[in-house]
């Protein structure tokens, strides 16, 4: 489905990850700025023409096991802070 909003791609977590992660973000975000659940941004702000690629190139990259990921860091951003995720 074509649209003119945006592309965000964000990656799943397992459940205890996810369970750990929105604790934190429960526990520390500002609680009148928690609009969402814990998350992890692939991209952010791609042009929605791109939509048709972007879904081929999304279905060969998640074909097979996910990848194992670990939490390595704190990034500042400002208003908050992210946690850096190497793989």
């Amino acid at each position: 489905m074509m649209t003119n909003a945006p592309i965000i791609v964000s990656a799943l977590f397992g459940s205890e990850d996810f369970s750990w992660l929105n604790g934190l973000r429960k526990a520390h975000f500002p609680p009148e700025r928690n609009q969402l659940d814990a998350h992890l941004t692939l991209f952010h702000h791609l042009p929605p023409s791109i939509e048709p690629e972007l879904r081929e190139r999304l279905v060969r990259a998640t074909k097979g096991p996910p990848p194992l990921a670990v939490a390595d860091g704190l990034i500042n951003l400002g208003r908050g802070v992210a946690i850096r995720i190497r793989t």
